[in-house]
């Protein structure tokens, strides 16, 4: 189900949203990190991860971030 981006954006406004950051350290203790090739934050790196959805688990959310990124 889609939000219309009218209440997406007051809920933004109104509301804290939960976000997931990985950081992914090898045996060698570097650092796994991607680079954007994109606006709005192109040229920069940044971690893997993204928000959790409405009416979606913490558990979920770590589960589907991790396999999608």
């Amino acid at each position: 189900m889609m939000t219309p981006k009218e209440d997406y954006l007051n809920v933004i406004k109104n509301t804290q949203l939960i976000a997931l950051d990985f950081i992914i350290i090898n045996e060698k203790k570097q650092v796994l990190l991607g680079y954007r090739n994109n606006n709005p934050a192109k040229n920069t790196w940044f971690t893997f991860g993204s928000r959790i959805f409405k009416d979606e688990t913490f558990e979920e959310g770590c589960q589907r971030v991790s396999c999608n990124e």
